[in-house]
């Protein structure tokens, strides 16, 4: 008779489990005081990656706030930002002016149009490639129809890979302009900083 095996729960002083924290500092600490000892069995290791996975998500929606505050300290007055805005973050960042023009885009658009992406991000349960393949399918839509297709997509979007979420905001999409013609997937679908 097999026995499953339960992954094993370390908590911190308060005794809430790591796997279970919001996503933020805590578990992370947690977790390198795991990695500096190396005291992770399998079970452990992945219920590690998956809560780095949520940390990592927090860090984006946090680095989507700052971008969006960024572009809201620029110069020109009614544009979403400055003509040299993008090349300000290439150039402290290292990412190609497309790739920083992608960004703050994207930071815009979250912050303001999608809040239901960004909160997802903010939980831990979408990462920047999801929120960034879902945006660019509602980018046309008005800001209530995108809320209306992140309220289909988005519930359960933690255990969808992004093409399923790219096809599923593709599908709803059409429903609510079907004169639309459907947007094909776009040869550099990242926003990394390639």
């Amino acid at each position: 008779m097999s026995r499953k095996r339960r992954r094993p729960e370390f908590t911190d002083p308060n005794k809430q489990p790591w796997r279970t924290m919001p996503p933020s500092w805590v578990p992370l600490q947690m977790l390198e005081e795991l990695d500096r000892y190396g005291r992770a069995d399998a079970d452990t290791a992945l219920a590690a990656i998956e809560t780095l996975d949520k940390v990592i998500s927090y860090t984006q929606a946090m680095q989507m706030r700052f971008m969006d505050r960024f572009t809201n300290a620029r110069p020109a007055v009614g544009a979403p930002f400055s003509n040299t805005r993008p090349v300000k973050s290439r150039a402290s960042l290292t990412w190609s002016l497309s790739a920083a023009q992608k960004r703050l885009n994207l930071a815009y658009q979250l912050v303001h149009e999608l809040p239901g992406t960004m909160a997802g991000m903010s939980h831990g349960d979408l990462d920047l490639r999801k929120a960034f393949t879902f945006a660019d399918q509602v980018g046309h839509l008005c800001p209530e129809d995108a809320r209306k297709v992140e309220e289909t997509v988005l519930p359960g979007a933690d255990s969808k890979t992004p093409r399923s979420i790219r096809d599923r905001a593709r599908r709803e999409v059409i429903k609510i302009d079907p004169q639309q013609p459907p947007k094909p997937a776009a040869k550099s679908s990242s926003p990394r900083g390639e």
